[in-house]
């Protein structure tokens, strides 16, 4: 009675309905023999509940493996990536620890052909040029202090010495000091 209720022409129609406590799906469709005699509706039937359960039942460990999938792969994400990240932290706190006055602090170059170690080994090589521009830096300052305190002792001396009522020293003393300023101004140029 419900399957020709729900019948249409020439159409397949789907109804759900409860029978004997469980959802069925009916598939009801016209049929004709072809010899002229009065056609008939074919109905089919299939229990959903059933399916419906299976399918949420599927769902469910579905979603429970990808999430478990998804917390292993970042958990391992996140292992591989601090692994990489150590060369470089080790860069950084190299970086930080490097003062003007101590240079002599190298980062640890790890093994491979990769960009972080020729990062590592070009911060290494830099601070090997720091390192050598800073002591030539400071032997040059040291041999001009040198080549200037010279002629500023032969000044001091001299001037101490000078006996101004002496005309011949002051002009002897005259012509040494200007050769001494002569020769600072030159160590200066």
């Amino acid at each position: 009675e419900a399957a020709g209720a729900r019948h249409a022409e020439n159409q397949t129609v789907f109804h759900d309905m409860p029978l004997d406590g469980r959802t069925v799906r009916l598939a009801i469709t016209s049929v004709s023999l072809g010899d002229g005699s009065a056609g008939g509706l074919l109905v089919a039937a299939n229990e959903i509940g059933r399916q419906r359960e299976q399918m949420i039942g599927s769902f469910g460990t579905f979603a429970v493996a990808s999430v478990a999938t998804l917390l292993l792969a970042g958990a391992v994400g996140f292992a591989v990536t601090g692994r990489l990240f150590v060369p470089i932290r080790r860069l950084r706190q190299a970086t930080g620890s490097i003062t003007f006055g101590n240079l002599s602090t190298r980062v640890l170059v790890p093994s491979g052909d990769d960009d972080v170690s020729q990062l590592a080994n070009d911060f290494n090589r830099m601070l090997d040029r720091l390192e050598t521009g800073i002591a030539d830096q400071r032997q040059f300052v040291d041999d001009a202090s040198h080549e200037l305190r010279t002629p500023l002792t032969i000044i001091g001396g001299h001037l101490q010495l000078l006996q101004a009522e002496d005309p011949k020293d002051v002009s002897e003393t005259q012509v040494l000091l200007l050769e001494e300023l002569d020769r600072m101004q030159s160590l200066v140029d």
